[in-house]
């Protein structure tokens, strides 16, 4: 009888030590699993970074040709500005020939309004 108690208290310890074996596995078991969870969260993080280079990867010969194309934009409207300035100069010198020309027909209509009327009161005179 005493043998027999002797195996089921050595039964029983090792069912204790069992369960005491058990608990602590599944408690690493749950920090295992937290772990792998945090792993998977780096890794999708790390991936999330990769697109997001080769994302601007792609993005910066985009960028440069826009950049090219803005400068050529801006080339291009700073001649056309020039050549407008230019025009409007052209048509000033222009405005102002014509003005003086109109002006020197102007005086030399008045010279010959001037000589006819002198012509006119000269022979009024004689008359």
């Amino acid at each position: 009888e005493r043998s027999q108690e002797q195996v089921q208290d050595r039964f029983r310890e090792q069912q204790q030590a069992c369960s005491k074996m058990e608990s602590e596995l599944a408690e690493e078991l749950h920090v295992l699993t937290e772990w792998q969870a945090s792993v998977r969260s780096l890794q999708d993080i790390e991936a999330s970074e990769e697109m997001a280079k080769m994302e601007l990867q792609d993005q910066l010969p985009l960028r440069s040709e826009v950049e090219a194309r803005f400068a050529e934009e801006l080339r291009t409207m700073r001649h056309d500005q020039r050549l407008a300035s230019e025009a409007v100069e052209r048509s000033r010198e222009d405005i102002e020939a014509f003005g003086e020309s109109v002006q020197v027909e102007l005086q030399g209509q008045h010279t010959s309004r001037c000589e006819v009327e002198a012509r006119l009161a000269e022979e009024l005179r004689t008359m």
